[in-house]
């Protein structure tokens, strides 16, 4: 089940070192861009807020839908998983589009803004 997160900026911290397992970037037929990454929280970060939306699983997709200004920076190659290291979230020129800046520990990122962000279990997939 999608969980819609109205105010992300609340959770993010729980992103801190997670694993990431995989970027899919969706096009859709409307011309709209959606990204989902999937990865596996840190064990060691308090998931509490998590459960009590419904998320039980350490194992998290992030659907963020709408997205515009997408910009990718990946090095390529990696001796192995990268993790979130930093993921910060600022205002845009539209109230309810927010900016995302991603940085990832082998030295990729991600920038872009987006409308709408939904949250899942990866356990139930």
């Amino acid at each position: 089940m999608d969980i819609q997160i109205d105010n992300f900026e609340d959770l993010i911290w729980i992103w801190h070192d997670a694993e990431l397992h995989s970027i899919k970037i969706i096009w859709l037929d409307d011309d709209q861009i959606n990204l989902e990454l999937i990865s596996v929280l840190n064990p060691y970060e308090d998931r509490q807020k998590l459960i009590e939306l419904g998320i039980t699983s350490a194992r998290v997709i992030v659907e963020l839908h709408e997205l515009q200004e997408l910009n990718v920076i990946s090095p390529g190659n990696y001796s192995g998983r990268e993790f979130l290291s930093t993921w910060k979230i600022s205002a845009s020129h539209h109230p309810k589009v927010k900016h995302h800046q991603i940085e990832f520990s082998g030295g990729s990122s991600l920038s872009f803004t987006c409308s709408f962000i939904f949250l899942k279990d990866w356990i139930n997939l």
